[in-house]
């Protein structure tokens, strides 16, 4: 199911959408996103509308390491289970998002701005 939702691309897109946002993400190529996946658990869009709630819950884990030339290594492991997200989406592919999206604004979050 990784594969067919496009995993890997939705996940280290957010994470670049994040970055790019705040201005930490180079696009000359000198920035390296390594995203490890170690738990992805993910109700099918059939089984999340059959079954509801008691289909279970969707599980994102792994880690991420972000070097970027301007700032130092950054490295995050991560738990998410779907309770980021406020509100309940039927697609697969929707939830994946929606996930990326949170891991995504938690990696930049990682990057100081005397802020």
């Amino acid at each position: 199911m990784y594969r067919a939702l496009e995993g890997g691309d939705t996940i280290a897109g957010a994470i670049v959408d994040a970055l790019r946002g705040q201005g930490d993400y180079d696009s000359s190529g000198d920035t390296e996103i390594d995203v490890q996946i170690t738990v992805f658990r993910f109700r099918s869009t059939a089984n999340t509308v059959w079954n509801g709630l008691f289909a279970g819950i969707d599980r994102l884990e792994g880690d991420v390491a972000v070097q970027s030339p301007t700032a130092a290594r950054a490295d995050y492991h991560f738990t998410l289970s779907g309770e980021e997200d406020l509100y309940f989406k039927y697609s697969s592919r929707a939830r994946l998002r929606s996930l990326a999206h949170v891991l995504g604004m938690k990696v930049a979050g990682l990057f100081d701005h005397g802020v």
